[in-house]
């Protein structure tokens, strides 16, 4: 199946670097979606997402012709999309909160509710943890293809994600974590 895929990719790419504007399409389009949803979660503003999505697809066509072919296809372009991505993170102002949107919109603030508490919960992960579970859990990425986009090794994936999930569990648990009861105990007994 990896060789099908490969073979595919390689022709689709050959038909691009040709000059083939369907093929331009088709590569867009597989990979457009999956770009902006991991930006977004990323960046947490949609116009921000939709901006860095389309300078990753700019970089992606003027870099087509360095493409080797060592990672997939899939994972080149996420790596070009973490990395402008990051190059965006060092020159913006401090990031605006998808609530801060939702408080001027009922409607928007309604269907943000759900969502809001996962963003506050990946967003008190440190960014390297974030950033894997985003990938994994939302992009389906395996672990070999978000070492290869992040540039780490894959153990290094497997711990980032285990510690979060970790994280996660007790940042979305109902139940105070241990650390917490003895602080509301302390308080209690004062």
């Amino acid at each position: 199946m990896e060789l099908l895929r490969r073979w595919r990719e390689r022709g689709l790419l050959r038909r691009v670097r040709n000059g083939d504007r369907d093929a331009a399409n088709q590569l867009m389009d597989a990979h457009y979606e999956a770009v902006y949803r991991w930006l977004l979660h990323l960046c947490r503003r949609r116009e921000e997402a939709a901006d860095l999505t389309q300078e990753t697809f700019l970089q992606v066509w003027e870099g087509l012709d360095g493409f080797q072919g060592r990672a997939s296809l899939k994972t080149w372009i996420h790596r070009i999309a973490y990395y402008t991505y990051l190059r965006a993170e060092r020159s913006a102002q401090p990031e605006r909160r998808l609530l801060a949107e939702a408080r001027n919109d009922p409607a928007l603030a309604e269907a943000v509710v759900g969502r809001q508490v996962v963003e506050e919960a990946l967003a008190q992960l440190p960014e390297g943890q974030r950033q894997v579970v985003v990938l994994h859990y939302l992009q389906s990425l395996t672990s070999a293809e978000i070492a290869g986009v992040l540039g780490v090794p894959v153990g290094t994936v497997l711990s980032r994600l285990h510690t979060a999930r970790g994280k996660l569990r007790e940042l979305l648990s109902d139940e105070p974590s241990p650390s917490q009861q003895e602080v509301h105990t302390d308080v209690a007994q004062e």
